[in-house]
């Protein structure tokens, strides 16, 4: 029985020396959670200079490759269909580690040779990008390389931190894809505890260190019992947490699974009852003088402790999911005759993304005014301007759920996927089709379509339809699509300054950003969004957006209920 355990405990060590010593690069990003900056393991190249990003599904995470070529590491990014005859080259990286983009600019640098630790017995390579900068924004890890690196040739560390810039560092958003991966050994302390249980009753176990061997004798045969058992604890702590190291090299699940298990989702009591039981066993099998059984309420309680301690991060909650569309339903609505096509073409201001967007929504030929004739606003502008809050509201409400706003809502969402755009990008992307260029800006007294009301606020769709309107009529166009992406929203209508506006939510991307314009709601933070001009950012202050935040009035609470 002995003999077994060794020969698997073995093998799993030989495993992780192979995963060790294998020619690969891993690339990661750092981000700055609980006031420190850790590292996330997003991406690896293998000896070839393929670029696996392990953020995204499988059979997706061949995306490029960084082969050589004149001892250059050329970064070569293949279609999102994955075909390889299908690429573009956006840079390269030299043999001194200059990380150069497509047009000859330098974008980054990387020590090409990196820097060896004494622990990891100088068979890693570590380098920070960029080099040499107190604030980096990822590092690599090369593994495997024995002998000294080829004379002007990139070596695969090199390649490695140009596939970060080139591909991760422009084409990702870090909050999106990666799951926060440490190396922290305390995340496997209660699986060690509950995998240390099962071996504990496996027949033979308790008697090989009680009966057969005594591995300290000079300290007596029960405290040998106690001390070499608890061993055995720390040996599976340890393997669990080099295989769970060894698994980070290709995917990030294991850090999900240790995460329900240790904050223990749900069942927050079982963890304090596991602690007490632990507790009362301890003092159970001291008193009676059953020893045999110390080790095994040592080892749990251990687990439960340090999952205690280390997993109550950040309190969970339930995010709402993007509402999902039956796009055979839509086309089939579609299709029946007599419709007017609106055509959009607009441009998502992002310094990372240069995209011209181009979608249509369809109206049947009378369903404008049918939507028309339900908006108090049509039926009787002044009494509808006496309560105008609670009438916007009922606007965005009411018509969020109309198909042509639902269908610019899809193609945001399908383009998000597409493209892989952050959060930011995505509320950009709505923010921009409401603004000039796409909606006009026009005041309510001169559009003859709602009679020269002097005062209007629009349904989504009618915006759409005009594709015109005030501030007010953008902001609950914009309002309608936010929270149709699944994003609360603050719709700002302030009688003070006549103006109108919104405050998305659920920007974690913005968290880290200076300067932007936010206002404090329920504990959460909601960034200010102009509606009305052209090449307005999210977070970006205007002339009323401070007059604004300071009047409580002029806010509509539109978070709740999302569709």
């Amino acid at each position: 029985m002995f003999s077994i355990v060794l020969i698997v405990l073995s093998l799993i060590f030989l495993w992780f020396v192979i995963r060790l010593l294998l020619p690969r690069a891993y690339i990661y990003e750092y981000v700055k959670r609980d006031g420190w900056k850790r590292p996330v393991l997003v991406a690896y190249l293998k000896s070839d200079g393929t670029i696996i990003d392990i953020t995204l599904p499988k059979g997706r995470r061949r995306v490029g490759q960084v082969y050589l070529k004149d001892g250059r590491g050329i970064v070569r990014l293949y279609r999102l269909d994955m075909n390889d005859n299908e690429y573009k080259e956006v840079g390269y990286v030299d043999p001194d580690g200059n990380i150069l983009s497509a047009d000859g600019a330098q974008v980054s640098t990387i020590s090409p040779d990196g820097k060896r630790r004494w622990y990891e017995l100088f068979l890693r390579r570590h380098a920070d990008v960029p080099a040499d900068n107190p604030d980096p924004f990822g590092k690599c890890i090369e593994t495997g390389r024995f002998r000294t690196r080829k004379p002007n040739t990139a070596t695969l560390l090199a390649r490695a931190g140009a596939a970060l810039v080139l591909y991760r560092k422009q084409a990702e958003g870090i909050s999106e894809t990666p799951r926060l991966a440490p190396h922290n050994i305390w995340d496997t302390a209660l699986l060690a505890s509950l995998v240390f249980a099962i071996v504990y009753f496996i027949p033979g176990v308790i008697q090989l260190f009680d009966h057969y061997y005594t591995i300290f004798p000079i300290i007596g045969r029960r405290l040998s019992y106690i001390v070499s058992v608890s061993g055995l604890y720390l040996l599976i702590w340890m393997l669990l947490h080099l295989g769970k190291v060894a698994r980070l090299s290709v995917s990030n699940d294991a850090i999900a699974y240790l995460t329900m298990m240790n904050r223990q989702t749900g069942i927050q009591r079982w963890g304090s009852s596991g602690i007490t039981l632990s507790i009362l066993g301890l003092l159970w099998s001291y008193l009676t003088d059953a020893y045999i059984y110390f080790p095994l309420f040592l080892a749990t309680l251990t687990g439960f402790i340090v999952s205690r301690i280390s997993a109550m991060a950040d309190e969970w909650y339930i995010e709402p999911r993007h509402m999902e569309y039956d796009d055979r339903k839509e086309d089939e609505e579609d299709s029946e005759g007599g419709e007017i096509v609106k055509n959009y073409v607009w441009k998502l201001d992002s310094p990372l993304k240069d995209l011209t967007l181009s979608a249509n929504a369809l109206y049947e030929s009378n369903e404008i005014d049918e939507i028309r004739q339900k908006n108090p606003f049509y039926q009787d502008w002044k009494e509808a301007s006496k309560n105008g809050r609670v009438v916007a509201k009922q606007l965005v409400l009411d018509g969020e759920r109309a198909r042509q706003v639902r269908r610019i809502a899809r193609f945001i969402m399908n383009l998000s996927k597409q493209k892989r755009l952050t959060k930011l990008d995505t509320m950009q992307v709505a923010l921009d089709f409401v603004q000039e260029g796409n909606i006009k800006y026009i005041l309510d007294e001169e559009c003859e379509e709602i009679k020269y009301a002097d005062d209007y606020y629009r349904f989504p769709a009618e915006s759409m339809f005009d594709k015109r309107g005030d501030c007010d009529c953008k902001s609950i166009l914009a309002a309608a699509l936010m929270r149709n992406l699944g994003f609360p929203v603050l719709l700002l209508i302030s009688f003070v300054e006549g103006h109108a506006a919104i405050a998305v939510g659920r920007a974690p991307d913005l968290d880290q950003i200076p300067d932007l314009f936010f206002i404090n709601y329920g504990g959460q933070r909601y960034y200010f969004c102009e509606t009305t001009g052209e090449n307005w950012r999210i977070g970006q202050e205007s002339d009323s957006a401070k007059q604004m935040r300071n009047d409580p009035q002029s806010i509509v609470d539109l978070t709740s209920q999302l569709p």
